[in-house]
């Protein structure tokens, strides 16, 4: 059952943001807007500036059509959408080498049935690892990840539990953490990860 309190804070969200038009049906969800207001401990002024920055956001980086490309790309495997061509915004063409210098991905669901994500942050090689990709690419990449989880990966857990899944599970296996893995890039990887993470996918990560 859904918290009377937290009721009452997302219908104010909402209120606030239908009033002003910034509000689109996509991102009009109980869940979605409860943890934006929680990363911002209910102040309905700040969370409504984080909501629309996190909009405008989507926009400028055409993250609403990557993540209707990634639906489109499941339908079409599924042969429900054969009549499209050019179904993927963004080709990660070096994923097998980024997987081989930044080992990482989803294995199965927790005991509540969240998606669980492993990152052996003691072997990643940041050095090696910018010598098949860019920052930004990769950066890019981690968002298209993020759509999967959002649009894909909680839809077919929540499904399975029988409840709403809306968080994951994240395990860092730090064997092998030294001093190569606080390098130049490896700061610049975590800080930028770091600050989409925090504003546009806020409260989604179980430790």
């Amino acid at each position: 059952a859904r918290d009377p309190e937290d009721l009452k804070q997302v219908q104010a969200l909402r209120d606030l943001l239908a009033s002003t038009g910034q509000l689109p049906e996509k991102h009009d969800d109980y869940h979605t807007l409860l943890r934006f207001l929680r990363m911002r401990e209910f102040d309905l002024a700040k969370t409504r500036i984080m909501f629309v920055n996190m909009l405008k956001w989507r926009e400028d980086n055409r993250v609403d059509v990557i993540a209707r490309s990634l639906i489109k790309a499941v339908m079409k495997s599924i042969n429900v959408y054969n009549h499209i061509v050019n179904v993927q915004e963004f080709e990660f063409e070096e994923h097998d080498a980024v997987q081989r210098w930044y080992p990482r991905g989803y294995h199965g669901v927790d005991n509540v049935g969240r998606p669980l994500y492993i990152e052996r942050i003691g072997s990643i090689d940041f050095n090696t690892l910018l010598t098949v990709t860019t920052v930004d690419r990769f950066v890019k990449h981690h968002i298209v990840e993020q759509e999967k989880t959002l649009n894909l990966r909680y839809p077919a857990c929540s499904l399975a539990a029988k409840r709403h899944i809306a968080s994951i599970t994240a395990i860092l296996d730090v064997e092998g953490l030294g001093i190569k893995n606080f390098s130049k890039p490896a700061r610049e990887i975590f800080t930028e990860i770091q600050k989409i993470d925090s504003n546009y996918y806020p409260e989604v990560c179980v430790f």
